[in-house]
């Protein structure tokens, strides 16, 4: 339906007509490669940018720790589940989780033009990204500590399971915004499931143990274990809202690159224990799944 909307209009005009939202880049996208006149062939350009785009940002990773192969990471990243779906089913995500990966390395090297830069492409790819990066920023700072993220992700889990969740927090109404209004105003009529989801917070508690497990010091995977504990917390109080699973596609895209700097980043005797434990966990996971 979105191609079919913005193969009719031009580039221009998808800054006037919002009928998707304020995901203007995306169709521009479509507007502009209309012309092959099939949506999978368009799907198929725009997944190639997207594993472009995602080579490019694992280059930088490495460039960061200074240690790998930007392949192999690459190789990682692309074997989940959470990548196929985004090729496939949330694109808009897919599309935009690069650029916030982007946004994240130029604010850690203070590059404060490509951070600005980058920023605004991820908002304007995908308006709830807005999310992670708000999360990214906040567990970058050093008077965070790993405890109190912890202390997040656990006490989120539970409130979960005894049925509480975000609405039970943060009100809505009033707020001029027509995807969490849309969410948020349809779910009794919803077919999704709702509630505290045991199998989805039985795959985030996994990694988050794993990664408790990876014996690293490094500023880098701190901060992203930070990161994946904070997004992992949110998710967990999503659950009441349908469509959680797109929220927690944002914990899930970061687990490639927790357990591939964790790993890289522990002395040579860790790194090959955990190598094969890790990428053996995450991918049996992710296969069964």
């Amino acid at each position: 339906h979105m191609y079919k909307y913005y193969a009719e209009v031009s580039p221009l005009d998808c800054f006037t007509n919002l009928e998707y939202g304020n995901d203007i880049i995306i169709g521009v996208f479509f507007s502009i490669v209309s012309f092959f006149n099939s949506y999978s062939s368009a799907l198929c350009l725009l997944n190639i940018i997207v594993l472009l785009m995602t080579y490019y940002y694992c280059e930088k990773f490495v460039d960061i720790i200074n240690i790998g192969v930007p392949a192999l990471l690459f190789l990682f990243i692309c074997s989940s589940f959470t990548m196929f779906s985004m090729q496939t089913n949330i694109i808009r995500i897919g599309l935009a989780m690069p650029f916030v990966m982007l946004t994240y390395i130029a604010y850690l090297k203070r590059n404060r033009i490509k951070t600005i830069i980058f920023f605004i492409i991820a908002i304007l790819t995908h308006f709830s990204t807005i999310i992670p990066l708000i999360v990214l920023f906040i567990t970058s700072f050093d008077r965070i500590r790993l405890k109190y993220t912890e202390v997040v992700f656990i006490s989120c889990l539970l409130l979960s399971a005894l049925g509480y969740g975000l609405l039970n927090f943060v009100s809505f109404n009033g707020i001029d915004f027509e995807k969490i209004q849309t969410y948020t105003e349809n779910i009794d009529r919803s077919d999704y499931i709702l509630g505290f989801r045991p199998l989805f917070a039985i795959y985030n508690i996994v990694f988050a143990l794993i990664a408790c497990k990876i014996k690293s010091n490094n500023h880098l995977f701190l901060n992203i274990r930070k990161y994946y504990l904070v997004i992992s917390a949110i998710f967990f109080l999503w659950f009441q809202i349908p469509y959680s699973d797109r929220v927690g596609a944002f914990s899930w895209y970061i687990l490639p690159i927790l357990m591939y700097v964790g790993i890289m980043t522990t002395n040579l005797t860790v790194k090959t224990r955990y190598c094969h434990y890790c990428f053996g966990a995450y991918l049996l996971i992710n296969y069964l799944i």
